[in-house]
């Protein structure tokens, strides 16, 4: 079955963690650390099911051989303490319908997204289950001793090791720094460093799935999590009856068990990911928690019979196609809506010839780059855009930056993660006008955030939007509907024009989304298309 499994980490000397050593023992091949003349061979395990060295475009070819890469990331780094690489395991969907080539591709297409197009080279193996006594499905210890895997009880455990360098690839060797830009947000917990957006991987990956499903044309959806997290129990050595992490691996179980016999609790759980669920999907996440066959049927009943569920129907034949909701998701959906409406309809000239210039001075924009900047430059409040990796969106974006800033409007530009805020202050937002050019008259500096800390700053009075505010929120489609819909809100209230840039066809929103598809089929939006040639960005 599709989970959300993922587990990130980062080898670190400090803990015996080697790059080598987890690059041979991922591909099993037989590699020797040049910087300890140690030699690793894990040629008595299963050879992986799929072996690849993904590389950024511009990479050396030497790069692609394991040996050579990790060789290359261990004799980087100095310090007795230096993390030498970062690691992530994908639980993989075994799903009847989906084949080998559909795991290496949801793996490979993930890897591409978050690390390949960012500079870094990522070593990916994809792993069959481990077979234990009796043919039940097991974790194993993995080269330093941690699990290799999802947690265990996963009886068809398919997972794929995502080995990643610390430092982006420059030709054939790697960046004198690390990118610090791509490590995860660190606080101080309690006195001690935290990662604190570690499970985020987790919702990434169940997103991503979701996305390649509805793509292909699947009928397939990761499970709903449970209402009740379950803390990490430990391998089997460490289940000793009665030990604290028993005891609340089983308070956890009861009550999740108790939660999903209440009919309110069940839809909650339906429709945090997604705005609709089947009986299908219904019916196995009852059987989660439910194993008696009568009770299952009677919850049921009460849950697909509860004053809040509304059956979907196709808007053509008035037929029921299989699908619920909610009243309370399709109130939120509508609301969301109808303030897109609001903004779209707003008071917002075409900006002038002037502000037009400068936004273009230094850029050269190809055919539909620059249909996009006429949109979003032109009238009404509500501008939607899409594109893809690799088609010059950014590009785009700081023209449309430029000349709003030179007409005067204060750019506050937006995303849904830390990193992507980083590379929108990067590109410009938040640093006044660009290319050289003055602000206009009466603009305000703006800023890079993440959508959640501006919403904040609005609820609490330490930031305000107007009028002369534009507000552009990048990979949009990852956003749930709530807070598109909190977004859309505020820009009513404010009057300020807001420009959506993203794409739904590759990672949908986190929690419940959908929003970005309607209000494109709603507003139309231009596309950005990935050119065919070597030409202007």
């Amino acid at each position: 079955m599709a989970i959300a499994f993922a587990r990130a980490r980062y080898l670190s000397r400090s803990t015996g963690g080697s790059a080598v050593r987890s690059a041979s023992y991922n591909a099993r091949e037989a590699i020797t650390d040049e910087r300890t003349g140690e030699r690793f061979s894990f040629a008595h395990r299963d050879a992986p099911e799929h072996h690849a060295v993904l590389l950024p475009e511009g990479a050396g070819e030497r790069l692609s051989e394991s040996a050579v890469l990790w060789n290359l990331a261990e004799g980087a780094e100095r310090r007795r303490d230096a993390q030498v690489a970062r690691e992530i395991v994908l639980a993989l969907p075994t799903d009847r319908g989906l084949t080998h080539d559909d795991r290496v591709a949801l793996a490979e297409s993930f890897a591409r997204e978050h690390f390949v197009a960012r500079g870094l080279a990522v070593q990916l193996d994809v792993h069959a289950p481990h077979v234990g006594d009796g043919g039940e499905g097991r974790v194993v210890a993995g080269p330093d001793g941690s699990p290799d895997g999802p947690p265990e009880g996963e009886r068809l455990n398919h997972h794929a090791h995502l080995l990643i360098t610390t430092r982006r690839v420059e030709g054939d060797r790697l960046a004198a720094r690390k990118a610090r830009d791509l490590d995860p947000a660190v606080r101080t917990l309690g006195g001690r460093a935290a990662v604190t957006d570690g499970a985020r991987w987790g919702e990434l990956w169940r997103a991503h799935q979701d996305a390649y499903f509805v793509v292909h044309g699947l009928d397939i959806r990761v499970d709903a999590i449970a209402l009740v997290p379950g803390p990490h129990v430990g391998p089997v050595r460490m289940r000793v009856p009665g030990s604290g992490a028993v005891v609340r691996a089983e308070a956890a179980a009861r009550e999740n068990a108790a939660l999903a016999r209440d009919p309110e609790a069940v839809l909650q759980a339906l429709t945090r990911g997604n705005a609709s669920f089947t009986e299908r999907e219904l019916d196995r996440f009852l059987a989660r928690h439910i194993h008696d066959d009568a009770e299952h049927l009677d919850v049921r009943a009460r849950v697909l019979g509860h004053e809040g569920v509304l059956a979907l129907h196709d808007p053509e034949t008035g037929r029921a196609v299989g699908r619920y909701t909610t009243r309370e998701v399709r109130a939120q959906e509508r609301a969301a809506l109808a303030d897109g409406a609001a903004v779209a309809a707003g008071r917002h000239e075409a900006l002038s010839v002037t502000a037009r210039e400068v936004g273009l001075m230094g850029r050269t924009l190809r055919a539909d780059q620059r249909a996009a900047f006429d949109r979003a430059v032109g009238q009404g409040g509500l501008v939607i855009l899409e594109g893809r990796a690799g088609t010059g969106k950014s590009h785009t974006l700081g023209a449309v930056r430029a000349a709003h800033e030179a007409a005067g409007y204060e750019v506050v530009g937006l995303a849904p993660t830390n990193t992507v805020a980083q590379d929108m202050a990067a590109d410009g937002f938040g640093h006044g006008a660009g290319q050289g050019a003055s602000p206009g008259v009466g603009s305000r500096p703006g800023r890079a955030a993440t959508v959640h800390s501006e919403l904040f700053r609005l609820k609490n009075g330490r930031a305000s939007w107007g009028a002369r505010t534009l507000v552009v929120i990048d990979e949009a489609a990852m956003l749930d509907a709530r807070v598109t819909g909190e977004l859309l809100a505020e820009a009513r209230r404010s009057g300020a024009k807001v420009l959506l840039a993203g794409d739904d066809r590759q990672l949908s929103s986190i929690e419940r989304g959908g929003l970005f598809t309607e209000l494109k089929a709603v507003h139309g939006a231009p596309a950005l298309v990935c050119p065919l040639k070597s030409g202007p960005p």
